[in-house]
Order: C-alpha cells, then sequence, then structure tokens
C-alpha cells in the first residue's frame, strides 16, 4: 500500500533543485516530439514551467479534464 508524503523544500534545504532541472527538460522534448509544438523549448528550465506542462497537456489530451492532465503529465 503507498501512502502519500507531503514535504517542503525551503530553498534548497532538503533537496537541490538541480536534480530537477534535467528530467523536466526530457519531459519537454518529450511534448515537443508529441505535439510538434517547439514553442514549448520556451519552458524548459523556467521556474515557472508547470504553465508549459499545462499549455502541452491541453494539446496532447484534449478531452481530458485539468486534473487528469495533471496526473498524467506527472506520471
Amino acid at each position: 500500500m503507498e501512502k502519500p508524503i507531503l514535504t517542503t523544500n525551503i530553498d534548497g534545504l532538503l533537496l537541490d533543485n538541480d536534480v530537477f532541472i534535467e528530467p523536466h527538460r526530457d519531459w519537454f522534448k518529450r511534448a515537443i516530439e508529441k505535439t510538434g509544438d517547439k514553442s514549448l523549448k520556451e519552458w524548459i528550465g523556467k521556474e515557472n514551467y508547470f504553465l508549459g506542462v499545462n499549455k502541452a497537456m491541453q494539446q496532447i489530451m484534449p478531452k481530458s479534464s485539468k486534473e487528469e492532465q495533471t496526473n498524467q503529465a506527472r506520471k
């Protein structure tokens, strides 16, 4: 049985945020390949990258709810 864990990270105290950069870059590369939308490149490395994720997921799963798109993007 999986149990959710709620964590926080204050200015890199617990986790170095750099570990997320490469996976996000790879995620956007796959989204660009899938959608053909090269404008998604602008979101790579941005602090508010999830706005770009939302844009990509709307194209990938246009008939899905926002929650379904978010859940799929996180997988």
